[in-house]
């Protein structure tokens, strides 16, 4: 399916509760952005950019909800590039397969910003992208402090550790409390029809998407056969999918009435492996989140992630 996830594989215990910060007490930072990518959609409404890579122009997903930066066999293949085992490591996608090597970019190119050296995981070969050459994920940009301005179709990065939009925008913005896990993923406290839920916020999704246990909770009953509108067939269109009816969707102080979320399968639940970290042992069951907040949401919003601060903050688009 064209807006299934990317990669999730296991979530840590490192939590920093944010509470919302009031417009004065905000730290405020006057250095001027290190670069501005123009954003573009793909046909699910996924932000793309383009960068540079080993000299050649790609576009790549800006993708907050993946823990690895990924590039495609195709691109891969195109550029040439040398291909690397993971060893010990095992990255699973949403759909149960699993991605085995990595490549080095010899430059990659944000703009005004240049990495000189920076891995992709592959992609595996049954998981491809319609309308993009590959990912960048918070491996990548978590070490800048980053702005979605959806309406201007413009991705800012700052210097780390400003902590706030830049004076002048504040007032615009409400802060929401957020955890960040080791991996930067945004998780927030959301609450769909009354009912708590661990959300994540995820560009790369196109849609937002309640795992299927969640949604029988929020529903109080289980999904109806007369609610699938799609039958899983094979690896990468293995989900099954559900819609329900929902009436209210809030996370922090962002609220969503009759919000369109897709409920899905976990094909992860059967997922069993040592190490797939690194130096982690992962538990019986490998889990998604129970909520990802997509693009049909995003896209209404404009967000600043200080990922050092481990803060997000959200203002209502124009549009």
């Amino acid at each position: 399916m064209a807006w299934a996830r990317q990669t999730l594989v296991a979530f840590g215990a490192l939590i920093f509760a944010i509470p919302a910060l009031a417009q004065g007490s905000a730290p405020r930072c006057s250095t001027s952005e290190l670069a501005t990518l123009p954003i573009s959609y793909d046909e699910v409404s996924r932000p793309v950019v383009t960068v540079s890579l080993n000299g050649k122009s790609e576009r790549l997903i800006v993708d907050t909800g993946g823990v690895f930066s990924m590039l495609t066999w195709k691109t891969v293949r195109d550029l040439r590039m040398d291909e690397h085992y993971l060893n010990t490591k095992a990255v699973y996608m949403l759909n149960g397969s699993s991605a085995h090597y990595f490549v080095n970019a010899n430059g990659l190119g944000l703009g005004a910003v240049t990495v000189p050296r920076f891995p992709f995981v592959v992609m595996p070969a049954d998981w491809t992208l319609s309308d993009a050459d590959g990912t960048i994920a918070p491996d990548l940009f978590a070490k800048y402090d980053v702005e979605f301005d959806f309406d201007a179709r413009k991705l800012r990065l700052f210097p780390a550790g400003c902590g706030s939009p830049p004076s002048g925008q504040i007032s615009h913005f409400v802060a929401l409390p957020i955890r960040s896990d080791e991996h930067a993923l945004m998780h927030v406290n959301a609450r769909v029809d009354g009912t708590d839920v661990d959300a994540v916020i995820d560009t790369g999704s196109g849609q937002s998407v309640l795992r299927l246990d969640a949604a029988d909770a929020v529903l109080g009953r289980p999904v109806r056969e007369s609610e699938r509108i799609h039958t899983g067939s094979g690896t990468s269109l293995g989900w099954d999918v559900y819609r329900a009816p929902f009436h209210e969707l809030r996370f922090g102080q962002v609220l969503v009435r009759e919000p369109e979320l897709y409920i899905m399968t976990n094909k992860l639940e059967d997922v069993r492996q040592y190490g797939a970290l690194r130096h982690y042992w992962l538990p019986n069951r490998v889990e998604p989140p129970q909520l990802i907040i997509g693009m049909s949401v995003l896209l209404k919003l404009r967000l600043f992630i200080s990922y050092k601060s481990s803060i997000l903050y959200a203002a209502a688009g124009t549009t």
